[in-house]
């Protein structure tokens, strides 16, 4: 228990979005992605890695036997300066020939995040935001690669919408913070729940405003597209790695439809978070 609670903690003090558990020919490695890239912190011994692999299996619900890829979710409450915050994490799990691996994904919810103005965003973009978001419909998509912010400034963006005379339905995979007077829906796409579907029931309770978390495929597109035809301003991500390549992949999702570029208000593309400079931390746990 206590190895899983240092690991987190560490992981957490660097500010690591992710946390590797990989298994080796000979012992266990730990890596951390800190700012995009990944740095190896640690390496374990098999009897801490089972010790590790014991709390986890019981805290995330996931099985060390399976040789199916798994998904788990679990929480940890770290105390730092004498402040305690709880850390959400999402687990996947797959077997490899050496052993079962892991990543944990850390969601560190820090109110600075709702801010739009702490943001790493131009002045420019800044004032498109304010504009699209000004307006009751339309469609503003977020599009970068993983870990290039997408969650953190569509976050910030529902923060600034927050008003009382708007209905605000989030859509996500997993719900990584919340906020209060949104009414956030968590879709559990690994027990088949879909996001298209989700969003058609949404779209019934007479929401203003809608947050998809990601459009990952056809109907998705097309239900959100719709939405924002009929009245509705929908916030979502989408994973590429530049506005040109958003556009592809949607118009290879959809055809070649007239509608989406005139209700797509926006497109912010992200790009990897700046890195800093890397603090080595390299030892044994």
């Amino acid at each position: 228990m206590m190895c899983l609670i240092i690991l987190i903690d560490q992981a957490d003090l660097l500010g690591a979005s992710d946390i590797h558990i990989e298994n080796q020919r000979e012992s266990i490695r730990i890596r951390m992605r800190v700012d995009g890239a990944l740095h190896t912190v640690a390496e374990l011994s098999r009897d801490r890695y089972r010790v590790i692999m014991a709390t986890l299996a019981s805290r995330a619900n996931i099985s060390t036997a399976s040789r199916e890829p798994q998904s788990g979710h679990m929480q940890q409450e770290i105390h730092r300066d004498g402040v305690s915050h709880v850390l959400n994490l999402r687990v996947e799990a797959v077997m490899t020939v050496y052993g079962l691996d892991l990543v944990l994904r850390l969601f560190n919810f820090d109110e600075s995040m709702l801010n739009l103005d702490l943001l790493s965003i131009s002045k420019k973009e800044r004032e498109q935001i304010d504009e699209v978001i000004s307006h009751p419909r339309g469609m503003l998509l977020m599009v970068g690669p993983t870990g290039s912010g997408k969650s953190t400034t569509l976050y910030s963006i529902l923060n600034a919408l927050n008003t009382p005379d708007r209905k605000i339905i989030t859509l996500e995979d997993p719900v990584e913070n919340t906020i209060p007077g949104i009414a956030q829906i968590p879709i559990d796409t690994t027990n088949g729940q879909r996001f298209a579907d989700g969003l058609r029931s949404v779209l019934r309770l007479d929401p203003d405003v809608v947050m998809v978390g990601e459009i990952r495929d056809n109907e998705t597109a097309k239900t959100a597209i719709q939405a924002s035809i009929t009245g509705h301003l929908v916030l979502s991500s989408f994973h590429a790695n530049s506005t040109a390549a958003a556009f592809s992949r949607m118009i290879d999702m959809i055809g070649q439809n007239p509608i989406f570029s005139s209700v797509v208000r926006l497109v912010i593309a992200l790009q990897r978070l700046v890195r800093r400079l890397w603090d080595d931390m390299q030892g044994r746990i």
